[in-house]
């Protein structure tokens, strides 16, 4: 229901995925696709470990 602007500019946020999957599980149906809801998700998943383990190496040995 919202125009094509504020539409395109909401898909950039990843709580509409979480909320959709919620609303999938719950009604069986949601308003963005749950495979790419799930694909989103992992992705952004995947690389804050990845930033995570990174920043982890980086400052190993720091803290004695």
């Amino acid at each position: 229901m919202l125009p094509p602007l504020y539409r395109t500019l909401s898909l950039l946020n990843p709580m509409i995925y979480m909320v959709n999957g919620v609303h999938f599980g719950f009604l069986g149906h949601a308003d963005v696709d749950s495979n790419a809801s799930l694909v989103v998700l992992t992705a952004l998943t995947v690389a804050v470990v990845a930033a995570n383990v990174a920043l982890l190496r980086r400052s190993y040995g720091l803290i004695d």
